[in-house]
This record gives C-alpha cells, structure tokens and sequence, in this order.
C-alpha cells in the first residue's frame, strides 16, 4: 500500500512540474501577436455605424452614427483615428478622390 502510495504521489508530482514548464515556456514567448478590428461604432457616441455617414481624413474613411458625429469628429480628426487606432481598429482607405 505504501508502493502504490509513494507512486501516486511521484506521478502527481511530476505532473505538477510538466504543468510549470509550460507556464514559463508561455512567459518566454514573442508577444508581438496584435489583435485588429473593422469599425462598428461611431467613434464619438458609440453607437452602431452607418454606412452613409462618414468622413475621410488623411485617406483614411471613418463611420459615424450621424452628422452631428461628423462634425464633432472635424474638430480634432487625427486625435480620434489615433485613439481608435490604439484600440485595434483598422480603418478603411478612402478611396482617391477624382481629378
């Protein structure tokens, strides 16, 4: 009984010590992974998008759930793109504009 004891407990063991070393194998690893997202809310009130409305800034096009947005969005453009760029999304192009 004391051999099958002392088994289970090495077994239990040596389990324990596989689990950790790849706990830190995980730690070790390049965490340059980056998780990006198309845009489905205004940026301004954060409500559902509409396709009709938007605006292009720095050839990038940005959706709004309304004019009002649009506006809001005109007044510091490139603080916006940068913050919802920071939180992953990823904005359309806007396509170029006729000569």
């Amino acid at each position: 009984m004391k051999i099958l004891s002392l088994i289970m407990c090495l077994t239990f063991v040596s389990f324990s010590f596989a689990e950790m070393s790849g706990h830190q194998k995980m730690e070790n690893m390049d965490e340059t992974v980056t998780i990006t997202k198309t845009q489905t809310t205004c940026p301004i009130l954060v409500g559902p998008i509409s396709r009709t409305v938007y605006a292009d800034h720095d050839g990038k096009r940005v959706y709004f759930c309304c004019m009002d947005c649009v506006k809001e969005f005109k007044k510091d453009p490139a603080k916006i793109i940068k913050q919802m760029e920071a939180k992953g999304i990823v904005l359309e192009r806007a396509p170029l504009a006729k000569k």
